[in-house]
């Protein structure tokens, strides 16, 4: 035993030796414990040895040449910097059983991209996983309880690392930022992580806790959130949003904080610029500085009751908030808290708030509103902010020690009438009433002090102001524009009214001023136009500019004298401001440019310059009304102006004190006669007399000195020859007067006189010596009508212009031979004058010279005349001279023409002066036949012009080169014109118009016809254009109607625009193949230019959109950029056939190249054609067939539009370019889903038809094909089923809104269809959905559960949508027949006599072949009738029951109520409606006439504004509430809309009858007549009662009909809708007796009751209800029926035959929209 133990012992000791002996010896050391303390190999891959238990320290460290190690089972840890730097590793597996990893252990391991920490592993060292920038995953252990510092520092590429629950501790900055930590909120690890300064992550949130002093979670902060979620919700835990969490995330539209949040950070969503809705905490207690600052989009936030605190910035800029409520408990707004905030027009501010920040609302304009006394109303006034209550904007007032020391009232906002100022008010801002005009009356109170500027400014209403003693200070403009103000009582101690204080008070008829006041500012009481006196306080010192201006009915103001200062216009002209000459007021006002009066006259006292002192005193203006003026000793000075206008004053005496009349002193005194000056006067101003047409003398005293112009010519200003007066008035410009000759002396530029010059002769003598003195005459003579005959002194040489001008008796008159020149104008007008000699001396005329001197036929112009200036006489004066002579030349030169025999005739020069040739410029004979005699070089275009209408033949002279233009243009009788060969040129509309002209010759050497030469000749039949022209001008042959052919030269190289426009004879023009140039519009479009294809004229054509012609096309080349064809289109079709074929080669159809041909019905287009331009077949209204060739690329706008004889187009699958609507809806265009066209014309928004749908693919932002939309649905009526094509991947969202569709019951929707948007769906029977459904959007609003039902698979979109909608489901997976449902509508309303067919309204869902049987069955067969054949037929009015169940299945059907009526035959709408406020009105009884009457038909109706009216109790039952105008719609089956214009006017003001006392016979009606008033409308009998005092007498209806029962009296009141009232007073006397009187018990008139009635006129008694069939038919000789309102049936033949009848019946009433329904006369009454 003990050698068996021994061998034991020694084999162990040798095992033992021999493993120590391999650690030592190879590429690992382990120690005795099983720790490898040291790898020393270099392979890339390392096993480590089984039995090792522990990786020791640095056992490989920077060993980075290792790839992969494989560790064994048995480890248990690895030690601090075991593996790092081992850059090389890529590949490591941590085997189960670890449970430590040391420091450093794989720190810098940057070739790990993956780590797999088992579970079993409790403790991380410190930067373990440190620098490991490859690692992209790590998974750590669950059963982690320990991490170090800096685990995860620097693994660059590591985004995220899941931090199990468990961890309990953590060191500091265990990684990086951009490392996510993710661990649960609440779990120990995110405490733990917390603790250590290390942020977790939920989510895209990043959260921290913070903690209390015994180390508690005292809170958990959202520090960040890094996702791009539109709608974001903050995970439940949170307490605070932290600052900046979602600053700047514009992707955000919406966030909800879970009830833990409790604060919001500083600019926790600062900038989140698309955020519309925030869902706050509800223990949300503080929103930090910034929070919401510029979410500019933010509209919807709810602020909890909890929060007391709103930061600065808060909701800075937030402008899409229109709508917020602050909570109760607010105590805290910080500045700028709202800035910006310019959506919001009202926030209430809570009472308690205490603190306001500067800015707070800065740039927003909503109301802050709070109470009157609270402290928010306090904290409010004091940052400068008003605050507002109901009625008022109120601003408190603080002292210096900013204690409360007033309050003030900034603005008025209600809208009461009579205003009282709240209890406190010491001031009232300025414009606080500013037109407030509804204002009456204002009660101030007793402890007012102030009224700010503008404060009652534009209260037109208010009629008084009562203004407390209190008041020391009223502010400017404070009353101004009060127009109704009659009453002011100004406080006692008032010191100043300020400037424009009552201006404009219009009606203020007068106004205390207090002693107090010392200053009244400008404009105080300007516009008071009311104002008729007005005294001044004695003590006044200051009188503004304009304080009384425009106070028309102000005759004057009393200025006191105590007046130190006054400003300028202090009143207009109409009010003197009254004073003494020589009071201290006099010259104040003088000194400040104001006048005074002093017994009517205005004066002002003048100051000298230097020193001040008076100089004198000057008469500004006589205002008093003495005809005989004058003017107070003292005055020296006429002020200029001071008796302008003045109509009174007939004569005036000036003291001697005047020296002086200033400028137009007297001007436009129009009954002044009579003029006394001073012999003193020394100076008199311009046109100080001028304009005073009674005024013809004046005296001038010869001291006189200096004068300027005085006054016209006819006013005789009488001086002594050579006294100072006549020279000074002749160097002033006036004339003086001597005898009959009014005078003026001469003077040279040295101002000595050197001649006399006669100016007017103002004598009435009809022989008249001129004195020989005078040296000039001037036009001395001009207009003296009744000088006959005139000597002039012998020695004049000259006549003077105008010098007889107007002359008109002058007979005769001796022209001095002397004369060598007459003026312009010597003789105009001198009408009695027959002949005249002109002296044979005579060298010059001037123009004008003998201008209107009728009685003139001649003028023998002496043969020495050399200058003859223009005009010198009309051309009824011929001026006759030799041809040849000086004269003649004079002549010529002087543009006017010399007469010979039948010829006026004008030499011509060149630009030398040379004479070259005779022009004729005018026949002035009679003949119709000219011929121009040779020698005559050029004609004029107006040679012809007077004889336009007498010429049938001219003969033109040889050696004539060219025709003027115009030359006989319009000669509308001419027939025949020969022009000679020598003609090479003819201009522009030579014969332009000429439309006789038959016959005429176009010479050989003519090479140009000319612009509209032959234009408007309409009897011109035939023309031989010249072999050599090579161009037609401009409309040359324009309205040449009787030209039927025309051969063009060809030569021809030009043919310009118009050329043959009009020439309706011709239907072509062949053009020659050689034309290279062509203008627009040669030819009207129905004329075909025809031309060869390719010729160099099809080319011309082409370049200027003209065209050419082949077989009824007009063709057109198209060009490149270097003009060079590249195209044939076909621009218009101009033939007549029914059906057309293109021709070949033609690649385009130009825009509106067939546009309504409406003839055509069929179109061949050759394959050659690959465009289809705009507007190509649009109207071809015919066209029942076309065939689009399958090389078409392109369709152009409007192509096919209003082809209405289209069904359907095919559009070819390779089109690949569509314009917008190319043709109308109801032509289905139809291609391959898919296709090129199918896209084209889907992204040119246009639908293509595919199984009776309109469809239309969907695309993605790049343009690529996502889906196909079912659009629309084209086809016939459909029954209950609705099943879209296959393909079709989305709907429209009003698919389901088509009229064919308005049985559908149920939706199938194909294979593959993936996005439901839909409307109008809900009420329906079912859907069926694929598999393949991924979105539905359905916005119909519904109560409760919809009654559809989905019919789909389980786990699918359609599935949860309809769970979470209520809506009952069947699933397709694991149907069973008894779930089948029946499709069917639940109501009809259709006329009688409408038939249904049950296969088209009723349907089994899903349809399999075993369910599909239905049955039908009525509830009332007098209403609704089934018939085997499943026919359901309307026979009768009212409602019925339709039931339908399944044949297998009866317990499943559905039901429909189904209403007939009778289609109503006509339907009528008054065209206006009025209503005043809060009246009510029955549209259905008043103003709709639908007839028959009991059709029962269903009628709706709708308006513009429906905010005006309030809806009653009857359907159209409307009362008044808001006025203002809508158009009303009503909608009749069978019927257009009818439409009304309903007008709401103001409440009724007063009532009355139009008489008060009416007299009647019994038996008789009378309608009353009772006005209601308003603004803008006057009622009559609407919207009041009318009640009879005594109903035995007399009765009234409610249209106001009266009818006389008896002999008596009785009061008829009229009481409207708001309590008015008003009365007439009725006599009843015996009754007339004539017509038919029904009985009054009468209730109904039955069906030919009065046919063939003789009786004139019937009356039909007050209480009959109903006039039958034919009742008075065929009475001929019924003129006039009355009828009560108490008819309410007339059938439609009731008065058939009745050919001149008028009914008779009260405004409104039945029978009056029966009479104008059927064409019958009518008395409304």
């Amino acid at each position: 035993m003990e050698r068996k133990l021994l061998w034991t012992s020694l084999l162990a000791c040798l095992l033992l030796a021999l493993l120590c002996c391999a650690a030592e010896s190879g590429d690992f050391t382990i120690d005795e414990n099983g720790v490898l303390t040291k790898y020393t190999g270099s392979d890339a891959v390392v096993t480590v040895p089984d039995g090792v238990t522990a990786i020791g320290k640095e056992a490989f460290y920077a060993k980075s040449a290792i790839t992969e190690i494989h560790l064994p089972t048995g480890i248990t840890s690895i030690g601090d910097s075991a593996f790092r730097s081992c850059t090389g590793l890529t590949e490591l597996h941590l085997p189960t059983g670890i449970t430590s990893i040391g420091a450093n252990a794989f720190r810098s391991c940057t070739g790990l991209t993956e780590i797999v920490v088992p579970d079993s592993v409790e403790t991380i060292g410190d930067n373990a996983f440190y620098d490991c920038s490859g690692l992209t995953s790590l998974r750590l252990s669950q059963g982690l309880k320990t991490l170090g510092t800096n685990v995860f520092l620097s693994c660059n590429s590591l985004t995220e690392v899941e931090i199990p629950a468990g961890v309990e501790s953590v060191g500091n900055y265990i990684a990086s930022n951009t490392l996510r930590l993710r661990c649960a909120v609440g779990s120990s690890a995110a405490k733990a992580l917390s603790k250590a300064q290390n942020d977790f992550w939920v989510e895209d949130f990043q959260l921290r806790y913070a903690f209390d002093s015994d180390g508690s979670a005292a809170s958990l902060t959202l520090k960040k959130y890094a996702g791009d979620a539109a709608s974001v919700t903050i995970p439940d835990g949170v307490t605070i949003v932290g600052d900046s969490a979602f600053n700047g995330n514009t992707s955000l539209t919406a966030v909800v904080l879970p009830d833990s949040v409790v604060t919001i950070g500083a600019n926790a969503f600062q900038s989140c610029t698309g955020l519309t809705k925030a869902e706050l905490s509800s223990k949300l207690e503080k929103i930090a500085n910034y929070a919401f600052n510029n979410c500019k989009a933010l509209k919807e936030i709810q602020i909890p009751e909890t929060v007391t605190e709103i930061g600065i910035g808060a909701f800075q800029y937030c402008a899409g908030l229109t709508e917020l409520t602050l909570p109760e408990g607010l105590q805290t707004i910080g500045e700028s808290a709202f800035v910006g905030c310019s959506g919001l027009t009202r926030l209430a501010i809570p009472d308690g708030v205490q603190s306001v920040g500067i800015n707070a609302f800065h740039s927003i304009n909503a109301q802050l509103c709070c109470s009157m006394g609270s402290r928010a109303a306090e904290a409010l006034s004091r940052v400068g902010y008003d605050f507002y209550t109901e009625t008022w904007k109120l601003r408190y007032t603080f002292d210096s020690d900013k204690q409360v020391n007033g309050l003030r009232a900034e603005r008025y906002l209600g809208s009461d009438a009579a205003v009282t100022l709240p209890e406190g008010t010491t001031l009232i801002g300025g414009s606080a009433f500013k037109d407030c005009a509804f204002i009456t009356s204002v009660t101030l109170p007793e402890k007012l002090l102030s009224i700010g500027n503008y404060a009652f400014s534009g209260c037109m209403g208010l009629t008084e102001i009562v203004i407390p003693d209190s008041v020391t200070t009223i502010g400017s403009y404070a009353f101004s524009g009060c127009t109704g103000l009659t009453r002011v009582v100004l406080p006692a101690g008032l010191t100043a009214i300020p400037d424009c204080c009552f201006n404009n008070c219009e009606k203020l008829p007068g106004i205390a001023i207090p002693e107090t006041v010392t200053s009244i500012g400008s404009c105080a009481f300007r516009y008071c136009s009311a104002l008729t006196a007005i005294t001044l306080p004695q003590g006044l010192q200051t009188l503004g500019a304009n304080a009384f201006l425009y106070c028309e009915n102000l005759p004057y103001v009393d200025v006191p004298d105590t007046l130190e200062s006054a400003g300028s216009y202090i009143a207009g002209d109409t009010t003197q401001l009254r004073c003494s000459i020589g009071s201290s007021a006099a010259y104040t006002l003088s000194k400040n440019g104001t006048s005074f009066y002093d017994d009517g006259y205005k004066l002002r006292y003048t100051y000298a310059d230097r020193d001040g002192s008076v100089t004198g005193l000057a008469l500004n203006k006589y205002a008093g009304t003495e005809a005989e003026v004058r003017v107070p000793d003292g005055v020296t000075e006429l002020i200029g102006w001071c008796c302008v206008g003045n109509n009174k004053v007939t004569s005036v005496v000036l003291p001697e004190s005047v020296v002086k009349i200033g400028e137009v002193a007297f001007y436009k005194c129009k009954n002044l006669s009579s003029v006394t000056l001073p012999q003193g006067i020394v100076e008199i101003g311009g046109s100080a007399f001028a304009e005073c047409p009674k005024l013809t003398v004046i005296d001038i005293p010869d001291g006189l000195q200096k004068a300027a112009w005085l006054a016209e010519d006819d006013v005789r200003l009488r001086c002594s020859f050579g006294s100072s007066a006549a020279f000074a008035l002749s160097k002033g410009g006036n004339s003086f007067c001597a005898g009959d000759f009014q005078m003026r002396y001469l003077f040279d530029d040295e101002g000595n006189r050197n001649g006399l010059r006669l100016n007017k002769y103002l004598g009435t003598d009809a022989e008249v010596t001129v004195p020989e003195e005078v040296t000039e005459t001037g036009s001395a003579f001009k207009d003296c009508k009744t000088v006959t005959k005139v000597v002039l002194p012998a020695g004049l040489t000259k006549l003077e212009s105008d010098i007889f001008s107007g002359c008109t008796a002058l007979k005769e008159i001796a022209i001095p031979e002397g004369v060598t020149s007459i003026g312009n104008g010597a003789f105009r007008d001198c009408e009695a004058l027959t002949e005249l000699a002109l002296p044979q001396g005579l060298k010059k005329i001037g123009s004008n010279a003998f201008i209107g001197c009728k009685s003139l036929t001649y003028i023998e112009i002496p043969d020495g005349v050399e200058t003859v200036e223009y005009f010198i006489a009309e051309s009824t004066i011929q001026l006759r001279c030799a041809i040849g002579s000086s004269a003649a030349v004079a002549v010529s030169r002087s543009n006017d023409g010399f007469y010979s025999d039948d010829l006026y005739l004008r030499y011509t020069f060149d630009g030398d002066g040379v004479q070259n040739g005779l022009t004729l410029m005018k026949y002035i004979g009679a003949s119709s036949e000219v011929i121009v005699p040779d020698g005559v070089t050029k004609l004029q275009y107006s040679t012809f012009s007077e004889c336009r209408q007498l010429l049938t033949r001219v003969v033109l002279p040889d050696g004539l080169l060219s025709i003027p233009e115009s030359l006989l243009n319009n000669c509308t009788n001419l027939k025949e014109v020969v022009i000679p060969e020598s003609v090479t040129t003819i201009g522009n509309h030579a014969f332009f118009g000429c439309a006789s002209l038959e016959k005429i010759n176009l010479p050989a050497g003519l090479t140009e016809i000319s612009q509209s030469l032959l234009g408007g000749c309409t009897a011109l039949s035939e023309i031989t254009i010249p072999d050599g022209v090579t161009a037609i001008g401009d409309s040359a042959f324009q309205k040449c109607a009787s030209l039927t052919e025309i051969v063009l030269p060809q030569g021809l190289r030009r043919i310009d625009g118009e050329a043959f426009f009009g020439c309706t004879g011709l239907s072509y023009i062949d053009i020659p193949d050689g034309l290279e140039t062509a203008g627009n519009w040669i030819a009207d479009d129905s004329v075909q230019l025809r031309c060869s294809i390719g010729s160099s004229a099809a080319i011309a054509l082409s370049k200027s959109d003209n065209g050419f012609c082949v077989d009824g096309f007009r063709l057109c080349y198209g060009f490149d950029d270097d003009g060079n064809t590249n195209g044939l289109t076909v621009k218009r079709y101009v033939g007549s056939e029914t059906e057309v074929t293109v021709p070949d080669g033609v690649d385009s159809i130009g825009d509106s190249a067939f546009h309504r041909c409406t003839g055509l019905s069929n179109i061949v287009i050759p394959d050659s054609v690959v465009s289809i331009g705009d507007s190509a077949f649009y109207g071809c209204t015919g066209l029942t067939k076309l065939a689009l060739p399958q090389g078409l690329k392109e369709i152009g706008v409007n192509a096919f539009l209003g082809c209405e004889g289209l069904s359907y187009i095919d559009i070819p699958d390779g089109v690949e370019t569509v314009g917008d609507w190319i043709a109308s809806e109801s032509i289905q265009l139809r291609c391959s889903i898919g296709s090129s066209a199918a896209i084209a014309l889907s992204k040119a928004e246009q639908n293509f038809c595919v199984d009776d749908f309109a469809v239309r693919h969907s695309f993605t932002d790049g343009g690529a094909v996502n889906g196909l939309i079912a659009e629309r649905y084209v086809g016939g009526k459909v029954g209950a089923v609705l099943t879209l094509p296959q393909g079709v991947t989305e709907t429209s969202q009003y698919l389901l809104n088509e009229e064919p569709l308005e049985n559908v019951m149920c939706l199938k929707l194909p294979e593959g269809f993936k996005k439901l948007t839909i409307d109008n769906l809900l009420w329906r029977s079912a859907v069926v959905f694929p598999e393949s459904i991924q979105s539905i959007a359905i916005e119909e609003e519904w109560e409760g559960a919809p009654p559809v039902i989905f019919y789909c698979y389980r786990d699918t979109v359609a599935e949860s949508f309809a769970q979470k909608r209520g809506i009952t489901i069947v699933y397709l997976d694991g149907f069973k027949p008894a779930q089948t449902t029946v499709a069917m509508r639940s109501d009809y309303t259709l006329p009688i006599g409408s038939e249904l067919r049950l296969s088209e309204i009723a349907a089994a869902v899903p349809s399999m072949p075993e369910n599909c049987a239905l049955n039908a069955v009525s509830s009332n067969p007098e209403v609704l009738q089934v018939e085997n054949d499943g026919t359901i037929r309307v026979v009768g009015k009212g409602d019925a029951t339709l039931r339908v169940s399944l044949s297998r299945y009866p317990d499943i059907y559905a039901e429909a109520c189904v209403w007939g009526y009778v289609q109503p035959t006509s339907a009528t709408l008054a065209e206006e409606i009025w209503i005043p406020a809060k009246a009510t009105r029955d549209l259905l009884k008043k103003d709709l006439i639908i007839l028959p009457a009991d059709n029962r038909a269903p009628i709706g109706y709708g308006m513009d504004n429906w905010e005006m009216f309030e809806q009653l109790e009857g359907e159209f039952t409307l009362m008044a509430v808001n006025r203002g105008d809508t158009a009303l719609y009503v909608e009749v089956p069978g019927f257009d809309t009818l439409t009304a214009q309903i007008h709401v006017t103001a409440r009724f003001s007063e009532l009355a009858f139009e008489q008060t006392a009416l007299t009647i016979p019994a038996d008789t009606r009378a309608t009353l007549r009772a006005q209601a008033v308003t603004t803008t409308h006057t009622y009559v009998n609407e919207y009041m009662t009318f009640e009879s005092s005594a109903p035995d007498v007399a009765t009234v209806d409610e249209d106001g009909v009266v009818y006389g029962v008896s002999e008596g009296s009785a009061t008829i009141t009229a009481t409207s809708y708001n309590g008015l009232t008003a009365a007439c007073t009725v006599t009843v006397q015996g009754g007339n007796g004539s017509g038919l009187k029904l009985p009054a018990f009468l209730k109904e008139i039955g069906e030919e009751a009065f046919a063939g009635c003789s009786e004139e006129s019937v009356i039909v008694p007050d209480g009959c209800e109903t006039i039958g069939a034919r009742a008075f038919a065929d009475s001929a000789n019924l003129r006039t029926i009355t009828i009560p309102a108490s008819v309410t049936s007339i059938a439609a033949d009731a008065f058939d035959g009745c050919t001149d009848l008028t009914i008779r019946t009260p405004k409104g009433s039945y029978a009056s929209r029966y009479a104008a329904a059927h064409g019958f006369g009518c008395v409304a009454e």
